[in-house]
C-alpha cells in the first residue's frame, strides 16, 4: 500500500478575502483548484498579526501559553525591558508537527518555518533560516539603497528603517583608477559602496568588517552619464557587475572577506536613478546572502544553487520601502523572485528525494500587504483609482509565484496525498502618516 504524504504550504498574511477578488481576475489558479477539490474554512489566530506565535500554534497545536513563542519575549533572569526574539527552535516549548513526524520514521522538508531553526529533529532537509520576518540571520548585508539626495525626516520609524536600508554617498571624480582606458567619456566618475553587515543582535557577521571596499563607476556617451558598473578596489579590470537605468544586473557571486574570514554571497543591483550630469544617484543593492549554508545538509545548498539560482533569504520587506530604499516596482519583483525560488527548490526537493512530509512558510504576501495595500484597498488614504489596474496586476504576479508553489506541489501529488494551505493571520495597511513626513 502506497504511504500517505502530508504537505502545509503556509502563506503569511494571506487574508480569507483575498482569494475571490483574486480568482476572479484569473490568478490563484492552483489554489482555485485546491478549494474545488477540497474544503475550505476560516482560521482565526488567538493573537492578530503576530508571526511567532501563529505559526507556531498551527505547527504545534498549542496556545501562545502553552508553546512560549511570540515576537518578543521575555526570557527569566533579564531586565524587564529586554526582550528576545523567539524564532530558534530552542525557544518552542510544545511538539511540533515535524517532530511528531521523525518520531514515527517520517522524513521532512522544512522552508523556513519559524521554530525550525537550529534542527530540532534528524532525517531532515531544511532550507531558510527560523522563519523570523526581520532582518536574517546569515546575510552579509540587507537590502539596501544606496542614494545621494536623501529626503530629510524626523519620523523616527523611517530613520529606524534608514538605518539598516538606505546609505547617503557621494559622487566624486574617478582618480587613481588602475587600468582604467583613457578614452572613456564622458569623464568617468566614482561611488565608494560601503558593505556594512546587520546590527540585529542574532545576526551572525554583526560588528564585522568587510574587505575591500566596492566602488561603483559611473560612465555615459556624449548624451550623458547612462550607466554604471561595480568594481573590486579602484580597479577597472576587477568589474564584478554593471546595469542601466531601471534594469537589474546578473547574478553577482563574490568572495568577501569579513575580518579574515572568506565568504562566497550572491547579490544583484539595480539603478534606479541618474541623472545625466552623474551627480543624482540612486543604485538598490539586493540582500547580500552566502552561497553555501542556506539549506542543509550542506549538499542541499550546492544543488539549488545550481538549480534555481541564488537563495536570498529576505530579499526584501516593508521597511526597505518605507526607508525610501526601493520603489514599488523593484519590491515586487524581490518577493516574486522569491516565490518562485521555493517553487522551483520544492519541486527539485520532491523530485529527487525521498519524502514524508513538506512545510513550507512564504512570508512575502505580509510584506506585500503591509507596504501596498495602498493600490488595492479603497479604504486606504493612497489609494488611486486610476491606478487601480495596474494595482491588481501587480500583486497578482507576486501572488502567483505563490500559487507556483501550491502548483508544483500538486503535480507531485495524488489522491493519496494531503496538501493544506494555510495561513497565520490577516494583516492591515502600515500608517500611511508615514509615507507624508
Amino acid at each position: 500500500m502506497k504511504r500517505k504524504r502530508l504537505v502545509i504550504i503556509g502563506m503569511d498574511s494571506f487574508a480569507y478575502d483575498w482569494l475571490d477578488p483574486f480568482i476572479k481576475r484569473g490568478y490563484l489558479n492552483a489554489m482555485k483548484k485546491v478549494m474545488e477539490e477540497g474544503s475550505l474554512a476560516i482560521a482565526e489566530p488567538p493573537i492578530f498579526d503576530a508571526t511567532a506565535s501563529n505559526w507556531a500554534i498551527i505547527a504545534t497545536g498549542a496556545n501562545p501559553s502553552t508553546h512560549g513563542c511570540g515576537m518578543a519575549v521575555h526570557m527569566p533572569g533579564d531586565p524587564l525591558d529586554k526582550f528576545t526574539r523567539a524564532f530558534p527552535s530552542q525557544y518552542i516549548q510544545a511538539e511540533q508537527i515535524w517532530v511528531v513526524a521523525n518520531k514515527a520514521g517520517k522524513k521532512c522538508i522544512l522552508f523556513d518555518c519559524t521554530q525550525s531553526w537550529p534542527p530540532n529533529i534528524d532525517k531532515l532537509i531544511h532550507v531558510g533560516e527560523d522563519g523570523r520576518p526581520d532582518n536574517t540571520l546569515r546575510a552579509i548585508q540587507e537590502a539596501k539603497g544606496y542614494v545621494t539626495n536623501i529626503p530629510p525626516t524626523k519620523d523616527p520609524f523611517i530613520l529606524r528603517c534608514r538605518q539598516e536600508h538606505l546609505c547617503p554617498v557621494d559622487v566624486k571624480t574617478a582618480d587613481n583608477w588602475a587600468n582604467i582606458p583613457s578614452d572613456i567619456k564622458p569623464p568617468p566618475l566614482e561611488v565608494r559602496i560601503p558593505i556594512k553587515p546587520s546590527s540585529h543582535p542574532q545576526a551572525r557577521y554583526r560588528g564585522h568588517t568587510v574587505h575591500p571596499d566596492l566602488y561603483l563607476l559611473i560612465t555615459g556617451d556624449d548624451e550623458g552619464y547612462n550607466k554604471v558598473s561595480l568594481h573590486v578596489g579602484r580597479d577597472y579590470n576587477r568589474k564584478i557587475g554593471e546595469t542601466t537605468l531601471g534594469k537589474w544586473s546578473d547574478w553577482i557571486i563574490h568572495e568577501f572577506s569579513l575580518d579574515g574570514e572568506p565568504v562566497n554571497a550572491a547579490f544583484r543591483m539595480k539603478l534606479l536613478k541618474l541623472s545625466k550630469d552623474g551627480k543624482d544617484l540612486h543604485v538598490y543593492f539586493s540582500e547580500i546572502y552566502p552561497t553555501k549554508d542556506f539549506a542543509y545538509p550542506e549538499k542541499i545548498s550546492e544543488e539549488l544553487l545550481k538549480v534555481c539560482g541564488p537563495f536570498l533569504n529576505m530579499p526584501t520587506r516593508q521597511q526597505v520601502g518605507i526607508a525610501g530604499a526601493t520603489d514599488i516596482y523593484t519590491f515586487m519583483e524581490e518577493m516574486e523572485y522569491q516565490g518562485n525560488w521555493f517553487a522551483n527548490a520544492a519541486a527539485y526537493l520532491l523530485d529527487h528525494y525521498d519524502w514524508d512530509f513538506l512545510f513550507i512558510k512564504w512570508h512575502m504576501p505580509d510584506f506585500l500587504n503591509h507596504l501596498a495595500a495602498y493600490m488595492i484597498d479603497p479604504f486606504s488614504p493612497l489609494y488611486d483609482e486610476s491606478k487601480a489596474d495596474e494595482g491588481w496586476k501587480l500583486w497578482g504576479k507576486v501572488l502567483d509565484a505563490g500559487d507556483n508553489i501550491v502548483k508544483k506541489v500538486l503535480e507531485r501529488t495524488d489522491e493519496n496525498d494531503i496538501v493544506a494551505i494555510v495561513s497565520d493571520h490577516g494583516s492591515q495597511p502600515i500608517d500611511y502618516l508615514h509615507f507624508r513626513k
